[in-house]
């Protein structure tokens, strides 16, 4: 803690979109007006898309064993909105990325777009692996596929104090 900062902690529960500009208060405070979003229908998650839910189960049991219960029960495995919902909170992406991901009002579409991303990690993982097997791998490749892959972990633990 440190004199004059205010630490936040928030919890979304439903989506919502600006329904107006955002405005500064006198005191500094920023708010604007909102549209609350439909809440998205429950959707089985494809077969072709359990990994993706499989993952977020090993990962959320792994951060909850280390203490840092991050994803909120019930867990929701089944249902494609939930699952894509909470990799896009999760997975290291740029901001920009994530708001993108979060816009996508079609559960399936969502999840899928996450399912490349994290393929995509895991390519690069591998990529590095067998260049460290074959004794090529530079900082760069080393770099890449961490800031991929093993970062997800780091950036879904809170900062601790």
């Amino acid at each position: 803690p440190q004199p004059g900062i205010l630490w936040v902690t928030c919890s979304g529960t439903q989506r919502f979109r600006l329904a107006g500009p955002p405005a500064q208060a006198a005191n500094g405070l920023w708010s604007a007006p909102v549209e609350l979003l439909p809440v998205d229908p429950p959707t089985a998650v494809p077969e072709g898309l359990r990994s993706t839910a499989a993952a977020l189960s090993q990962a959320a049991t792994l951060l909850q064993d280390q203490g840092l219960a991050v994803i909120a029960q019930p867990w929701q495995l089944d249902d494609a909105s939930w699952v894509a919902h909470r990799w896009a909170e999760l997975l290291p992406l740029d901001l920009a990325v994530r708001q993108q991901l979060l816009e996508i009002t079609e559960p399936l579409q969502r999840l899928g777009l996450i399912a490349q991303l994290m393929q995509q990690a895991v390519r690069e993982l591998a990529r590095w692996l067998d260049r460290e097997a074959e004794g090529s791998a530079t900082l760069e490749d080393e770099v890449r596929a961490f800031g991929a892959s093993i970062d997800i972990v780091r950036h879904a633990a809170p900062a601790r104090q």
